[in-house]
This record gives structure tokens, sequence and C-alpha cells, in this order.
């Protein structure tokens, strides 16, 4: 879901505008990046065994499986 447009947003309606805390990195920006690179993400939970490698190119999810992996990796390809 994190390569869908507004998916992570936290924000539901104009109010909420105003009640924004955080200046950090926004998800909403993985979407912007997925449209205009390649992009693979490698994730793990902390405790899984196995983990999940999501390629996005050009704004379409061309790949979705699972993969070995320590630790989450972002790419640009």
């Amino acid at each position: 879901m994190a390569l869908v447009r507004h998916a992570t947003s936290k924000i539901e309606n104009s109010d909420d505008v105003k009640n924004v805390k955080s200046y950090g990195f926004r998800g909403e920006a993985l979407s912007s990046i997925g449209i205009v690179a390649k992009v693979k993400i490698i994730t793990k939970q902390k405790n899984a065994s196995i983990g999940y490698e999501i390629e996005d190119d050009f704004g379409v999810i061309s790949k979705i499986s699972e993969c070995a992996t320590q630790k989450m990796e972002l790419k640009l390809l």
C-alpha cells in the first residue's frame, strides 16, 4: 500500500491540515517517486522468517514476491 497514492496519508479532511505536528518524511513521497522511477522495496517484519520484495516500474507495481532479507531496503533501479 505504501506505493499507492495517498494510501499512507494521515489527512482525512481539510481540518486535519491545521493539526499536522511533524515535518518529517511522509509516506506520500513513495508514490511520487514510483511514478518517475523504477523502485524496489524489500521489507521484513522484525521477527518474521521471510520478507517481501516489491517492484514499482514508473507507477505500475510489476512484482510482489517473497524473499530472504535481514532488513528493509529501498532502491532506485
